[in-house]
């Protein structure tokens, strides 16, 4: 008996999962589910069907409820980010606050210098003042020339807005001599077939100066003070002149009695010598400057 009994067990616990995926691929809606006998063996019990219940090997997602939404028509995690986002901004027009305050502070304790005053043209016509003298080459001329051409093309610069302008103009008062040309020797360097290329502005004035600006410019002034003299001119365009050529030679530190011989040979016998017996004869540069002018006027 005991042995019946367990070929019974036997035969109905293979049978039972066979049973229960046979049931599954014919779409049962219901499902025998031997694993109570399977454990517990009971050829006595009627096992009754059970309902089916989701099918485990069903892989669809079901479709996600809608988001909820506020007032604003914005989501709740949108909502989050509007807020971060709105601080964060708010902290930068705080910290671009600060920093306008600072500079605020910065430009009350010190004031820039003032730039050139370049009045505004009329109808986009050049302002009307003297323009720079035509250059031939003359080295003890070239840096007035320079001078020259750069306050006009700074009170014009509305006219001459690029380095090409800039250029062009210049050597359009290269006319003469040498610097002819040199101007003509740039045109053939620059031009490729038949476009010119002019270089930039900076580097034009450097290749500019290298060519004209004296190579030993304060030798050039000290033999020019060695040679002046007063002639015609008067006391004041004297001292002018006197000055400008005691700073090309760099003897602006000198000390005050070499400067003072240097004056004095440089002025007419009879203004030196008057100078020189006079009540109080001045013993600075600019005490020498001051009576001359004086002397000079009062016989004049």
């Amino acid at each position: 008996m005991a042995e019946e009994q367990q070929n019974e067990w036997a035969n109905t616990s293979l049978q039972a999962p066979t049973q229960y995926f046979a049931d599954m691929q014919r779409g049962n809606q219901y499902e025998s589910r031997p694993s109570s006998r399977m454990t517990n063996p009971d050829p006595n019990r009627i096992y009754q069907p059970i309902p089916r219940g989701p099918n485990p090997f069903d892989m669809t997602t079901p479709p996600r409820p809608p988001p909820q939404t506020g007032e604003n028509g914005l989501t709740e995690q949108q909502a989050a980010y509007q807020r971060d986002l709105e601080n964060f901004l708010k902290f930068q027009q705080d910290e671009i606050a600060g920093m306008k305050a600072q500079l605020n502070q910065l430009g009350t304790r010190s004031r820039a210098p003032t730039p050139i005053y370049a009045p505004p043209s009329q109808n986009g016509k050049e302002l009307a003042i003297n323009k720079p003298k035509a250059f031939n080459g003359d080295r003890s001329k070239f840096k007035q020339f320079m001078q020259s051409m750069e306050l006009y093309l700074t009170i014009n610069k509305h006219i001459y807005q690029n380095d090409d302008q800039k250029i062009a103009f210049v050597l359009s008062y290269m006319t003469e001599k040498e610097a002819a040309a040199w101007k003509e020797q740039i045109i053939n360097q620059y031009t490729h077939g038949n476009y010119l290329a002019l270089p930039s502005w900076i580097h034009f004035k450097t290749i500019l100066n290298d060519s004209f600006e004296p190579k030993d410019r304060h030798g050039d002034a000290l033999h020019k003070l060695r040679q002046m003299k007063q002639g015609n001119k008067t006391a004041e365009e004297h001292v002018t002149s006197f000055k400008l050529l005691l700073h090309e030679a760099g003897l602006v530190t000198a000390p005050e009695h070499d400067k003072i011989e240097r004056f004095s040979e440089t002025l007419s016998d009879a203004l030196a010598l008057r100078i020189l017996n006079s009540e109080n004869p001045p013993n600075t540069i600019q005490g020498w400057y001051d009576t001359a002018i004086k002397f000079d006027n009062n016989w004049r």
